[in-house]
């Protein structure tokens, strides 16, 4: 056969190696050759759907490289004065199966035999970023929805969340693999860590399809694990108008009201439960200046009276009981004296200046 194209050297990088021929008797060498990948970029792969075919040949013998897919002609390229020659898709390829063949033309559109085929899979679109709806805690005495740089006392919280149904929802501590879990029909996945330390926890999470391609993360969500509880709170203090009548030194009095202003200190927003002789009859938060009040607006009973305090905080974790405040109450001496602003709930701060600012133990 004459016009016959001529023995040259055709190569495709990548990692399958195979042999071809074109021309009349001629073998030549294809060297190696890659599967394709959407989404990544090693090798010139095109993340659009449009992988990059390339190669080399004799620009003393072919004029172009025509390319087929399933034997369908899909485009051709130019071989340069160097040798080489490359092709991309005028348009994305479909998800799924192809096979490349590449021919070689000469100037008088002689054609020699087309090489092996290069068989791959092209994945379709990398999986959307899922959504994170909420992250929760279950533990301790404070349970729900945690938000954003809010602490918590759970070392485990549950993340709930949407996205793409079948793909592996994967829960990231920074570069810590925290939790995984596979998103049901509906698109929906919940997930429960791994104990975290106490701390700052940045979570992430990504969505991965069936070909290993993997979405961008979700924006971090911040958690705050405090595990620690508050220090035991000082003996709280009473007052009678006003005045301190029993406190830290000062105990076994007797009142002369059912309703006395019991006070103390703390950190700033940490919750105060009151208890007499355990049972709890009031709550009470502390305030910026870090003292708390509260008035029992039902009046503790006559007799014998035992008050204690604990302190739980942001997180939920809760003090040690204070030692107790021991009291008598004896509201025969004098008439009752109570306020009209005194309620079950318990003020934050002095209490509308019932008591001087700071010297909520008397000290």
């Amino acid at each position: 056969m004459t016009g016959s194209v001529q023995k040259g050297d055709v190569s495709v990088v990548g990692k399958q190696s195979a042999v071809a021929k074109y021309g009349i008797g001629t073998n030549v060498s294809l060297g190696d050759v890659s599967v394709v990948q959407l989404n990544v970029r090693p090798g010139g792969w095109s993340a659009d759907g449009k992988p990059i075919f390339s190669g080399k040949a004799d620009p003393s013998n072919a004029l172009l490289v025509q390319i087929y897919d399933y034997g369908k002609v899909i485009g051709n390229a130019v071989v340069h004065a160097d040798g080489t020659w490359s092709f991309e898709p005028r348009l994305p390829l479909a998800s799924g199966p192809h096979r490349f063949q590449a021919e070689p033309i000469d100037a008088t559109g002689h054609v020699g035999e087309q090489t092996d085929a290069l068989s791959f899979d092209l994945d379709g679109p990398a999986p959307a970023v899922p959504v994170i709806t909420g992250v929760y805690d279950d533990a301790g005495t404070i349970t729900g929805n945690i938000q954003k740089g809010y602490p918590t006392d759970d070392t485990k919280p549950t993340l709930e969340g949407t996205a793409g149904p079948g793909t592996l929802v994967q829960v990231w501590d920074g570069d810590v693999l925290v939790g995984s879990a596979e998103v049901d029909v509906s698109g929906d996945w919940v997930i429960v860590t791994k104990a975290l330390g106490d701390g700052e926890h940045r979570l992430a999470a990504t969505a991965t399809d069936g070909a290993g391609q993997v979405s961008p993360p979700t924006d971090e969500y911040l958690v705050l694990v405090d595990t620690t509880p508050p220090a035991t709170p000082d003996m709280p203090s009473a007052y009678d108008d006003g005045k301190v009548v029993a406190g830290p030194g000062v105990e076994d009095v007797t009142l002369t009201t059912g309703h006395p202003v019991l006070s103390g200190v703390g950190e700033f927003g940490e919750k105060v439960s009151i208890r007499d002789k355990g049972v709890l009859i009031g709550t009470a938060t502390v305030g910026s200046d870090g003292g708390w009040s509260f008035v029992p607006a039902k009046g503790l009973n006559q007799g014998a009276h035992e008050i204690t305090v604990t302190l739980r905080d942001r997180a939920g974790n809760v003090s040690a009981p204070s030692d107790g405040l021991r009291l008598m109450v004896d509201t025969s001496r004098e008439p009752l004296h109570t306020r009209s602003e005194d309620s079950t709930e318990g003020r934050s701060g002095n209490a509308g200046g019932m008591f001087p600012s700071g010297n909520f133990l008397g000290l």
